[in-house]
């Protein structure tokens, strides 16, 4: 199994199930958007094609960052958490956290230029917010997010 599928797979084992008995407000939202996230998954949703970061619920706690490079319209993300705060989740900007640190762009890649353009933004909202980077192939990092409920603080 390659590294890809392994992350993606003990991100599914650490899913939570949301809106049991007692859940709070948060709680509840949260399923919400989980449950909007897999419906437009299956194609049940609006797709929407973002030519600028998008404010996902409007209220700054979700943005989606335009980091092309990779791929045409690669996208990242910016979450920012009440206890823990901001946190970045870079998606395939960078495989691992040595590509990150040293601006690596693997050959598989559409436009390197680009690539090494939002891994620097992906950087400098990174200190500027003084957030949490999550290399999202990287094992090592997805190791350090813990369960929910913690992860939600």
């Amino acid at each position: 199994m390659d590294a890809h599928h392994a992350c993606g797979r003990r991100l599914r084992r650490r899913a939570h199930r949301p809106g049991g008995a007692g859940a709070s407000g948060r709680h509840v939202a949260h399923a919400a958007r989980l449950r909007h996230a897999a419906g437009a998954a299956k194609g049940e949703g609006k797709v929407e094609a973002l030519a600028v970061d998008k404010d996902v619920f409007g209220d700054g706690s979700v943005i989606v960052l335009r980091t092309p490079g990779h791929t045409p319209g690669h996208q990242s993300l910016l979450v920012k958490l009440p206890q823990t705060g901001a946190v970045v989740i870079t998606g395939d900007a960078a495989h691992f956290r040595e590509n990150y640190d040293s601006d690596g762009v693997p050959a598989f890649n559409f436009d390197r230029a680009q690539t090494v353009a939002s891994l620097e933004r992906l950087k400098k909202i990174a200190a500027n917010l003084k957030a949490t980077v999550i290399i999202q192939h990287d094992a090592r990092d997805i190791d350090k997010l813990p369960a929910f409920p913690a992860a939600a603080k």
